[in-house]
């Protein structure tokens, strides 16, 4: 079962590695809060809390977009003059319900274990209680331009907590990831960027994929279908051949 952990904040502290500078933090820093004031009603409903680490001694800048009356686009920015080694970085949404379906793409049996960009197939993580739905979806148009260390996501639900981040990982068991030290996140900007959307409707409710599929098919997948991917061609054959 995963495990709820308090990491002390510890000040920043300017070392010499490998002939590189960087600002050094032991452990996790400082957590800001992401206002949720201006967000649509059932979706600052469905929030507890929100919000996400530093970067160093930096703090960063969050902004908000309300893309439609169910869904914002969170995009979180440092600009770091130096390059800063942390572990990890997190940006953690704790839900006002307790739900009785989750769902997310792969497995993390324990604290260290991630869901790496890796296996962003059709990442989401989904939280229901029956009544409301919660979803989450990481900004893959800022993971494929600006990413300088690897994504990951992943959900806690003894603890009732959903996680997106960046840390490096390495393959475990042949097919979990687990979270490696001495990530480095470089000089300049650091974008990450994430989608949240609610909905008390039946038909979602009563089926969770529909809508979260609907909304990467149309900002992600049809695009990139018609440009041939994943494969030149139609995809008939492949229907045939599996089913």
């Amino acid at each position: 079962m995963k495990r709820f952990f308090i990491f002390p904040f510890a000040i920043a502290i300017l070392f010499m590695f490998n002939n590189r500078i960087y600002a050094n933090t032991d452990g996790l820093s400082k957590k800001s809060g992401i206002r949720t004031e201006t967000f649509p009603p059932l979706l600052r409903k469905a929030i507890a809390r929100l919000q996400y680490d530093g970067l160093g001694a930096h703090s960063g800048k969050a902004e908000a977009t309300k893309i439609d009356e169910n869904t914002v686009h969170v995009i979180v920015t440092f600009s770091l003059k130096e390059a800063v080694q942390q572990d990890d970085w997190q940006v953690q949404i704790l839900p006002s319900f307790i739900p009785s379906f989750h769902w997310a793409p792969h497995l993390t049996p324990t604290d260290n274990h991630v869901i790496d960009q890796h296996v962003f197939r059709s990442p989401a993580l989904i939280v229901s209680d029956g009544k409301q739905q919660l979803t989450i979806i990481p900004d893959l148009e800022i993971l494929k331009e600006s990413a300088p260390v690897r994504w990951y996501m992943d959900m806690d639900a003894p603890n009732n907590r959903l996680t997106l981040g960046m840390a490096e990982n390495d393959v475990s068991g042949h097919i979990l990831f687990e979270r490696t030290p001495g990530t480095v996140f470089p000089k300049g900007e650091v974008r990450f960027g994430f989608y949240m959307m609610a909905s008390d409707k039946p038909e979602d409710l009563r089926n969770p994929f529909r809508r979260p599929l609907d909304f990467m098919w149309t900002r992600w997948g049809r695009d990139l279908y018609r440009s041939g991917n994943p494969v030149k061609g139609a995809l008939q054959p492949y229907v045939e051949h599996t089913y």
